[in-house]
């Protein structure tokens, strides 16, 4: 898959239209996490899917996939009911499931 920037605008619009949708049945906070669960599960997979480019350090694909990953851990903590250990605990999965993440689209 090619980079494209409106699909970027699109999914952009597309977790837009889900919080504001999800406002009617959640709290603010929580509708601002499942607009940026769409958004970041749309980063994680154009980090797997776009096509690999040479680049001098890290390559645009590395960078949307382990965005994407640290992004969904930051909104499955919010949107999820547990104590602020847990929450850490997520967010610490997530960092280190985005370096593994950015290892294998390297490599790969």
């Amino acid at each position: 898959m090619r980079y494209k920037p409106l699909y970027d605008f699109l999914a952009l619009v597309f977790g837009l239209i889900a919080g504001i949708a999800s406002s009617y049945n959640l709290p603010a906070t929580q509708s601002l996490e499942v607009g940026l669960l769409v958004l970041s599960l749309w980063l994680t997979l154009t980090g797997l899917l776009l096509e690999k480019e040479p680049s001098a350090y890290v390559s645009r694909r590395t960078v949307r996939g382990s965005l994407g990953a640290i992004l969904f851990s930051l909104s499955l903590a919010g949107l999820l009911p547990i104590d602020m250990r847990a929450k850490a605990l997520v967010v610490a999965a997530g960092l280190g499931f985005s370096g593994l993440y950015a290892y294998v689209l390297e490599r790969g």
